[in-house]
């Protein structure tokens, strides 16, 4: 999927088209801090992300479609290890359908860790720990050295707001269509992946899963 078959195939460029991506989670000031903090070189270098989607609901009741039980194409259980060699950092995400262990976001640095409290559209707050033990057998947590505090955070226009601002100014929203090319042809490398049981990897000129 190139870049181009994305833009002409989905219609997103139309003139005086505006197209918004549904990730709320860039509605948050949060997301911007924490990303302002990282590129800064609070944490040292990143070289680890870990997120994930844990839910665990009956089969009459699911929060997703079941994989066997419909025309879905990938599993429940779905671990997907994403490497961006240009960052030198890896990143994994867990898909686990039968339990409600909650996998936020976590940036891992040489010297310390930034945690958001929940995933997209509910993240609007994260913590700062320095490198150490993230959690000890019957013993007390590390206490953050940073708390991210969101009534102290600049105000800016939520998800809709942002829209409704850009369909009349045109200009682009914060989750645009680059946004929008960029994360899926991410997540389809997984799929893509998955069904051919191996390694792919981006091409860059031709913008297309090899």
């Amino acid at each position: 999927m190139s870049r181009h078959t994305w833009i002409t195939g989905t219609c997103w460029l139309i003139r005086k088209t505006i197209m918004q991506l549904g990730h709320q989670g860039r509605q948050f000031p949060a997301s911007a801090d924490g990303g302002k903090m990282i590129r800064e070189g609070k944490l040292g270098p990143v070289t680890f992300v870990k997120t994930g989607r844990y839910k665990n609901k009956p089969l009459e009741a699911p929060v997703w479609r079941w994989y066997g039980k419909d025309d879905r194409q990938v599993p429940d259980t779905w671990i997907a290890v994403f490497q961006f060699e240009k960052q030198g950092c890896t990143t994994v995400f867990e898909g686990i359908q039968n339990s409600e262990r909650e996998q936020t976001p976590e940036f891992c640095g040489r010297d310390a860790r930034l945690v958001f409290d929940s995933i997209g559209q509910d993240a609007g707050r994260f913590e700062i720990y320095k490198d150490g033990p993230a959690w000890t057998m019957g013993g007390r947590g590390p206490e953050p050295v940073y708390r991210y505090d969101p009534s102290k955070a600049a105000r800016w226009p939520n998800h809709m707001e942002n829209f409704l601002q850009c369909v009349r100014t045109g200009e682009k929203t914060r989750c645009n269509e680059d946004e929008a090319f960029i994360e899926t042809a991410t997540f389809m490398m997984s799929v893509e992946s998955y069904h051919k049981k191996r390694q792919v990897r981006w091409d860059h000129q031709k913008e297309e899963i090899v």
